[in-house]
């Protein structure tokens, strides 16, 4: 949904944002202002801003091991930078996934639903460790899904040198975003993995 409203009044709105990291982010993606080094905003050819949508719109799909789902789950593989990657081959084919998909490796695997439409995925292993992917215009979410996470499933029993008692999420350290939302939320860093 967009709304126009004038000059004057998008100052006046922007001015009481928190520019936090991610604000000031999304907002000079789109150039819809620059952030000037005293603080305050200067607005540049803004017509409309966007109104955010309600979390409540947030919905979780179990993965069906059929088509369309493998379909979207290879598109999200695609669009995922590699970057981002810490596990698994980055060149897959449509059909070593679908294999993949087939054998479902996880206790839990779902795919994210937000205003209508799939912008992640998420999942839950057997070694207590989720994994979320958020397409980008929506990372700001990852809160909501790790409260999902946490309030529909349980972690299995500590197994001491192989299992973590809690749940964990490993994370890219060119993940930035994800790191800063994760700190922010106040969340405890435990490890960190060395390639060797």
């Amino acid at each position: 949904m967009v709304f126009n409203i004038s000059e004057p009044q998008a100052i006046n709105i922007l001015c009481q944002v928190k520019l936090s990291k991610n604000v000031k982010e999304v907002f000079s993606k789109n150039k819809w202002y620059d952030y000037c080094s005293n603080g305050y905003l200067r607005i540049e050819r803004l017509m409309a801003i966007e109104k955010k949508n309600s979390k409540d719109n947030l919905v979780f799909h179990k993965i069906d091991r059929r088509t369309p789902h493998c379909e979207v789950l290879f598109d999200f593989f695609q669009k995922r930078s590699e970057k981002y990657h810490i596990s698994g081959k980055k060149n897959l084919t449509y059909d070593e996934h679908k294999k993949f998909v087939e054998r479902h490796p996880y206790r839990y695997w779902l795919l994210v639903e937000f205003d209508g439409r799939y912008v992640g995925t998420l999942y839950v292993s057997y070694l207590n460790s989720i994994g979320v992917f958020l397409i980008d215009e929506v990372v700001d979410l990852l809160p909501e899904v790790i409260k999902f996470t946490k309030k529909n499933y349980r972690p299995l029993s500590e197994i001491p040198s192989k299992r973590q008692k809690e749940f964990t999420i490993n994370i890219s350290p060119e993940n930035t975003r994800f790191i800063d939302i994760l700190n922010a939320e106040g969340f405890k860093l435990k490890q960190k993995t060395f390639i060797i």
